[in-house]
């Protein structure tokens, strides 16, 4: 029997992974949902805007605070969001009519080229994204420092955000239709085209939002996406591929399965046993867990 605080600092840790993987899974699953691409390059994006918040707040020369790390993270996931925008057009949109193949290898092309531009401008090297120096606080034993409470907070308020986007405002019903139908869509006056874009912008900002979770929990360094997007798929397939609740249990399933089996394995075998849940799931349940049989079903 694990003692109280040990437990307590477990769901802690559980929590503020999964909340970092969930930002990303859901920007991946948003991307799936509408064009039924798996945008691998998602990750490399997420770099990106990592990259973006080590070089603005470098730039930026003081402390990091709370108000300089929220300009820099809404800095850079809207500069990703432009990026994605761009993918999108130059990279996906002209083979969007050919086979999928030819969008997955566009896919690898993209992380590789993204991979490339930032070795080249930023070279190889670990970088560490700048973060105020407080003290953790302590809770029945267990600690959680300022940035992690941050970290839950910005997921709770992003997840918070996009339900409303999706389920409730003009702009989600197209996103919607364009999901279930884009043909069908555009019969009815819904502007595919844009509505693409927009998810695509938003996706790539709830990655590069990811991303800089990930610098300042770990470290940045420009390999860093393909682990991220192996996450982020894994989480999708686990809820349900194209749901995007069931990506957000994934993530925080992922989350919990890591930081458990890091504590009795000492991290030996934390990335495999996420992927043994993985496993797990597409052999009892291959829809997802909250998916179905059938991976033409997206629920947004």
């Amino acid at each position: 029997m694990l003692p109280l605080d040990t437990v307590l600092q477990l769901v802690i840790n559980s929590a503020v992974t999964g909340a970092i993987y969930a930002l990303a899974a859901a920007g991946f699953t948003l991307i799936f949902g509408v064009l039924r691409i798996a945008h691998f390059a998602h990750g490399d994006v997420a770099m990106v805007g990592a990259y973006i918040a080590v070089g603005l707040l470098a730039a930026y020369g003081a402390p990091a605070g709370v108000g300089s790390l929220a300009l820099v993270t809404a800095a850079a996931a809207l500069a990703c969001g432009l990026l994605g925008v761009a993918v999108e057009r130059l990279a996906y949109r002209p083979l969007r009519s050919g086979p999928d193949l030819q969008l997955l290898i566009a896919a690898i092309a993209v992380s590789r080229l993204l991979q490339s531009l930032v070795q080249l401008t930023a070279g190889s090297r670990i970088h560490l994204i700048q973060r105020p120096d407080w003290r953790p606080l302590e809770l029945a034993g267990a600690y959680i420092t300022p940035v992690q409470l941050g970290i839950l907070a910005l997921s709770v308020a992003v997840f918070a955000g996009l339900h409303v986007l999706v389920l409730h405002t003009v702009l989600g019903a197209q996103i919607r239709a364009v999901a279930d139908s884009p043909a069908l869509a555009r019969s009815q006056g819904v502007p595919v085209e844009r509505v693409i874009g927009v998810v695509f912008a938003l996706g790539s900002a709830l990655g590069a939002m990811s991303g800089i979770l990930i610098g300042l929990e770990v470290n940045v360094t420009p390999t860093m996406g393909f682990a991220l997007v192996l996450k982020a798929f894994a989480a999708a397939v686990i809820g349900g591929v194209g749901s995007v609740p069931g990506a957000l249990l994934g993530a925080f399933l992922i989350g919990a399965v890591e930081n458990v089996g890091a504590w009795f394995t000492g991290g030996l075998w934390k990335e495999s046993m996420a992927y043994t849940v993985l496993l797990l799931v597409l052999l009892l349940k291959p829809g997802g867990l909250l998916g179905r049989q059938a991976y033409g079903e997206v629920k947004l």
